[in-house]
Order: structure tokens, then sequence, then C-alpha cells
């Protein structure tokens, strides 16, 4: 894990622990992902929604600023942020595409949102109803990877760990 910057706490060891061996088994095909999941996941966040800005993200602007640099120039559109959490990176991705729709599972999370995102909506990114082409960028920031997600990333084939 990275430094956090301007002195802003890194997660509690078992919280982030916990997180990345969840993340780590569901990647690796170890977990299935199921509407019993989701709602640990969504129960959990929950739960650290109201100290999260403080406590838990270390809001490491960096590598968004540098994707997006990299990325550009963009049409200005509609960004889809899933997993968006507290909002800590929709202003950025607002400056950039326009119109942000943040998603996430956790309904606190959203909640806590309130001042930085106009649209949000609370879904599960694993059953996205959007056509083909209707979004300008998906910004998956701190996501959970699933087996072909890995795979196209890495080569690996599905169920590599």
């Amino acid at each position: 894990m990275l430094p956090s910057p301007d002195g802003k706490p890194l997660p509690p060891n078992d919280t982030a622990a916990a997180f990345r061996a969840f993340a780590r088994d569901l990647a690796a095909g170890r977990r299935t992902w199921t509407t019993e999941a989701a709602g640990s996941l969504s129960d959990l966040f929950d739960q650290l929604a109201g100290s999260w800005d403080s406590d838990q993200a270390t809001g490491r602007e960096d590598p968004l600023h540098d994707a997006l640099a990299r990325g550009g120039p963009f049409l200005r559109g509609t960004c889809l942020e899933i997993g968006s959490g507290t909002g800590l990176f929709t202003p950025t991705l607002a400056a950039t595409f326009g119109t942000v729709i943040s998603i996430d599972l956790s309904e606190q999370m959203l909640r806590q949102a309130a001042g930085r995102s106009p649209i949000r909506v609370r879904a599960d990114a694993s059953a996205l109803p959007r056509a083909d082409a209707s979004l300008s960028v998906v910004a998956a920031i701190d996501m959970l990877l699933f087996p072909h997600e890995l795979a196209t990333h890495d080569g690996g084939t599905e169920g590599d760990g």
C-alpha cells in the first residue's frame, strides 16, 4: 500500500486486510459474487460510511489524475463511476466529463456523497442496464476485480490465483 498523503490515515490493518483477502479471492475465482456477498459488502460499507472520509479513505488522487492525463483528451459526456463510495473522486471526474453517474452498493456511502455527486444510484456493478456505447467512460476506482476482468488485464485465465 502506498503511503498516505497529507497525513491522511491509512485504513486500519484489519479492515484493509479483510477487504484485500475478499477481493483477491473474488478476482482469482475462489469466491463467487452472489446476492449474499453483495449484501455483506454493502452492510460493511454502510457501517464504514460515516467515518470513511476521515478514517478509511486515503484520498490519493494522483493515479486518477495520471489516468485522465494519459487517456485524454476525452469527449465531454457521461461518466459512470462504479463503486463511487462517498464521492471522493466524483468532482475530479465531473471536471473532465461533465456528467457523472455515481453508483455504489452502499446506501450510506451514497448518502455521504450527496454534496459531491448529484446523480447517485444504489446498484450492483455486476448487473448494469446500460446500452453499449451509451457512456463516454466507466471509472472503476478501487473496485473489486472479477475473474474475467483479471484474465483480460493480465493475460491469465479464469481461476488463476
